[in-house]
C-alpha cells in the first residue's frame, strides 16, 4: 500500500514531463497572454537545439472551457493576417512548429492584428489532454508562437495553511468538478523550492525524447510521454529526501490528506502539487500552493 501511494502521488511530478512551458519560435518582443489559466510552476526548460526557455509556468485548463488570449506581435505585424490552431503535443512539432501537426476539433482561426500588432482570439474548449496552441503567419505558415497546454477534466481546489512548524503534519483539503459518481484518487507531494528549482527538461530534437534531472538523478522517457507505473517508480526515485506525498482513493469530489514533515526540514518554502485521477477519465485537476515551513 504504501507503494502504492508513493507512485500515484509521484504522478504530480510526473505531470511535469509530459509538458513543457515555453515559447519556441517567435517574433523579437512578441508575447502571448492567455485569460482564466491555472499556473502551475515548471522546471528549467533546454533543447537539443541549444534554446533555453526562462519561462516558468505550465498553463492549465479545465476540458471545453474557452480559451481567451491576446497575441502581442511588433508593430511591424499591424495589420497582418495571424492563425491560431491547436493540435496534439509532440516534441518534434513543439521544437519545429513549422512540421505539420492534426489540429483538434477545428481548423484554426483567423484574426488580424491591430494597429499596435496585436490580436485577440477565441478559441473553442478541447477534451482533456497536451496540446499546442500556435500561433502562425497565415500568409507564410511562418510558426510565431507555440506554447503547450494541460486540459483536465475539470477542475481542482486546495485548502491549506500557508504555513506549517518543520515536524509538524500537513493538513489539507482538496475539492474536485464536476461532481460525477466516479472513483477518484487524490494525491499530493511537497518539495522545497530550491529542489523544485533545480530541476530540468531538455526535450531532445529528432527522438521525441524528454529527459527530467533533478539533482544528480535524471531520468528519459522514449517517444510519446504516457503514465504508467514504470515510469511512475522511476520518478520516484527522483524525490529529494525533504519531501512529503499522500493519497486518498474516494468515491466523493472531496478529499483530506495528511503530509509528514520532519522536524529536521529545512526552514524555507516549499512547492505542494495536488492532483487528482479518475481511473475511468482520466487527469481530473491540477494545482499547486507554496507552503512557508517555520
Amino acid at each position: 500500500m504504501r507503494m502504492k501511494i508513493f507512485l500515484l502521488s509521484v504522478s504530480c511530478i510526473l505531470l511535469t514531463i509530459m509538458v513543457a512551458d515555453a515559447l519556441d519560435q517567435r517574433d523579437e518582443g512578441a508575447k502571448l497572454g492567455l485569460d482564466g489559466a491555472n499556473q502551475i510552476e515548471m522546471p528549467f526548460l533546454s533543447t537539443s537545439l541549444n534554446r533555453n526557455y526562462t519561462e516558468d509556468h505550465i498553463l492549465v485548463y479545465a476540458e471545453n472551457q474557452s480559451i481567451n488570449g491576446t497575441f502581442f506581435g511588433p508593430i511591424a505585424r499591424a495589420g497582418s493576417d495571424v492563425k491560431v490552431s491547436i493540435s496534439s503535443f509532440d516534441v518534434a512539432k513543439f521544437l519545429n512548429p513549422s512540421l505539420p501537426g492534426e489540429e483538434i476539433n477545428f481548423p484554426g482561426i483567423l484574426t488580424k492584428t491591430n494597429s499596435t500588432g496585436a490580436a485577440h482570439f477565441t478559441v473553442p474548449g478541447v477534451p482533456g489532454g497536451i496540446y499546442t496552441l500556435l500561433v502562425l503567419d497565415n500568409n507564410s505558415s511562418v510558426a510565431l508562437m507555440a506554447i503547450p497546454l494541460l486540459i483536465t477534466q475539470g477542475n481542482l481546489t486546495i485548502h491549506t495553511p500557508e504555513k506549517i512548524m518543520a515536524g509538524d503534519v500537513l493538513r489539507m483539503k482538496m475539492n474536485t468538478t464536476p461532481s460525477e459518481n466516479q472513483t477518484r484518487i487524490f494525491a499530493a507531494v511537497m518539495i522545497s523550492i530550491k529542489d523544485y528549482e533545480n530541476a530540468s527538461i531538455n526535450l531532445q530534437n529528432g527522438t521525441k525524447n524528454i529527459t527530467l534531472s533533478l539533482g544528480s538523478k535524471s531520468l528519459e522517457t522514449k517517444g510519446k510521454p504516457s503514465l504508467s507505473s514504470d515510469l511512475l517508480m522511476q520518478v520516484m526515485n527522483l524525490l529529494p529526501q525533504n519531501s512529503a506525498v499522500g493519497m486518498q482513493e474516494s468515491q466523493s469530489q472531496d478529499a483530506e490528506l495528511y503530509l509528514i514533515t520532519d522536524a529536521q526540514w529545512p526552514k524555507e518554502f516549499y512547492i505542494l502539487t495536488g492532483v487528482t485521477y479518475s481511473p475511468g477519465r482520466g487527469l481530473v485537476g491540477l494545482r499547486q500552493e507554496a507552503i512557508e515551513v517555520v
